[in-house]
């Protein structure tokens, strides 16, 4: 299996283990205490950054990013239209990092 490189950019966060002794699942967690209230939306620092080998990706499971789609089923998607241009604007880059 290739090599995952892991940069740790903080002494004060617990080390990554692999979820259930598997090889191909990382439990990431926030750096820092974090308080948002109801419309928030914040990038938020986990502490390391990663080397993922070629043709291999790291996605969050975090479901709002699916949220957001059913504002097109109420009487306002132009509110979905606008947070998926701030999910893909904020996560996403057309870059191989991206």
């Amino acid at each position: 299996m290739p090599e995952i490189k892991i940069k740790y950019l903080s002494d004060k966060i617990e080390r990554l283990t692999y979820i259930g002794g598997k090889s191909d699942w990382i439990d990431l967690r926030a750096a820092e205490d974090v308080i948002m209230k109801a419309g928030d939306f914040r990038l938020i620092p986990l502490g390391v950054a990663m080397e993922l080998p070629k043709g291999y990706e790291a996605h969050g499971n975090q479901p709002i990013q699916h949220m957001v789609y059913l504002y097109n089923y109420s009487s306002e998607p132009w509110k979905a239209q606008y947070w998926i241009r701030e999910i893909m604007n904020k996560l996403y880059t057309a870059g191989p990092d991206g």
